[in-house]
């Protein structure tokens, strides 16, 4: 919200404050007094508001003039309305005239329509993929079955625990038409009764058909119905185990996977390592918008991995002629394979999304080998994965375009 603040500063003059709280600097809204003063708003993106004050004779015209829109931080708002109160107003589509008496307020009102944003949920150096099997009971272990990891987790260092999958916990359970499978993953199971996802309690152990780390019951965090969890985790200097507990192993069928990464932080990314990325593109539509598509550039220098949970293996590209392309329901990638290196564009389509809700994108990616076969990135300093999601959408019957921010790391190391 914008608001214009008119106080009597004198009998002779009066005072128009300007503050501005949601507005973005490069499209200042101006305020025209008899055609002779100019006010232009101004932002400090920590959250600090400007004030500019001048002293404007009593009586004097005021004519007020709202951009049609505002983007700021990613978001699209709309114009609204104008509401005066105080003085007598002329209101004209985007504009507003009244004349300065005493005091009185100015306020101008944008419409939230839609956001986009994109974020980095975690970089790392892929370490091993650990199957962890509910049906082979262990001896050292009774009652529980238990795989560890072929390496070392060095002590005190952090890594990543994804793990994913699920497996049928009681086969035994009737199969007739419309029937429910008992499943479980990582830290929840499936109820055969009502195919409600819980996590199982008392009078049940709290870990029973979970994956417990190094005998330790742990939280895996809330439901996913992709089933796919993430734990931080810190090494000890020994190799990592996971078990899974279940009163009667013997009739489990399938097998969770979990991946390990060793943690990089964003801002020490190492040099000439394989690292792999995971961003999340979200939009968020306010308002009713239609023919919505997000648009998103992958850097020449990182191989996709997977997209909104699907892996993305190599047989699976269509060529025609130089242009190669990826399709799974919404998503489609295209790349140029002329060349060694080529960035990879993204194109999501969101058609009409339900208002208020977050639509979600994830990809995985990791740092691949450029044209002289040394491995990314090669150069220190901040690398950019992508330029940022743009969103193309129609709002009342007018088409838009808003663009998001990039997503950036910093990468450190001893240079050739």
């Amino acid at each position: 919200m914008l608001t214009l603040g008119l106080v009597t500063a004198a009998p002779a003059a009066a005072v128009v404050t300007y503050y501005d709280v949601d507005v973005d600097s490069n499209e200042g809204l101006s305020v025209d007094i008899s055609g002779s003063y100019y006010w232009y708003a101004t932002y400090d993106a920590s959250g600090t508001t400007y004030y500019t004050e001048a002293d404007v004779p009593e009586t004097s015209s005021v004519t007020l003039t709202a951009p049609a829109i505002w983007i700021e931080d990613s978001t699209f708002y709309v114009f609204d309305e104008w509401i005066v109160v105080g003085a007598t107003p002329t209101y004209y589509d985007m504009s507003v005239d009244f004349v300065v008496s005493g005091e009185a307020t100015a306020t101008v009102y944008y419409t939230k329509v839609i956001s986009v944003d994109k974020t980095l949920e975690w970089c790392g150096k892929y370490v091993e993929t650990v199957t962890v099997h509910p049906d082979d009971d262990d001896p050292a272990y009774p009652g529980s079955t238990t795989d560890e990891s072929t390496n070392v987790l060095e002590s005190g260092k952090s890594y990543l625990l994804i793990a994913s999958g699920t497996y049928m916990f009681w086969p035994s359970q009737p199969h007739e038409p419309g029937t429910i499978d008992a499943l479980a993953d990582a830290e929840y199971s499936q109820r055969p009764t009502d195919g409600n996802w819980e996590d199982l309690g008392a009078p049940l152990p709290a870990h029973i058909l979970d994956i417990a780390v190094d005998g330790a019951n742990i939280d895996w965090g809330p439901y996913n119905a992709e089933h796919v969890y993430y734990y931080l985790y810190t090494g000890t200097g020994a190799k990592v185990y996971f078990s899974i507990y279940d009163n009667d192993i013997a009739d489990n069928i399938g097998f969770l996977t979990v991946d390990i990464y060793e943690v990089c932080e964003p801002d020490a990314v190492p040099l000439g390592e394989v690292v792999n990325f995971s961003m999340t593109i979200t939009v968020h539509a306010y308002e009713d918008v239609t023919g919505v598509n997000v648009e998103d550039g992958i850097g020449a220098d990182l191989v996709v991995d997977e997209v909104g949970g699907e892996v993305v293996v190599v047989e699976g590209w269509e060529h025609n002629g130089k242009w190669a392309t990826w399709s799974d329901s919404d998503v489609t990638l295209t790349r140029n394979t002329k060349g060694k290196m080529n960035a990879t564009r993204l194109d999501w389509d969101l058609d009409t999304p339900t208002p208020c809700t977050d639509y979600e994108l994830e990809i995985v990616v990791h740092t691949g080998l450029n044209p002289k076969d040394k491995q990314e990135y090669t150069s220190t300093g901040v690398h950019e994965l992508n330029s940022g999601p743009i969103v193309y959408f129609t709002y009342d019957g007018t088409m838009y375009i808003l663009q998001g921010p990039p997503v950036s790391v910093n990468v450190v190391g001893d240079e050739d």
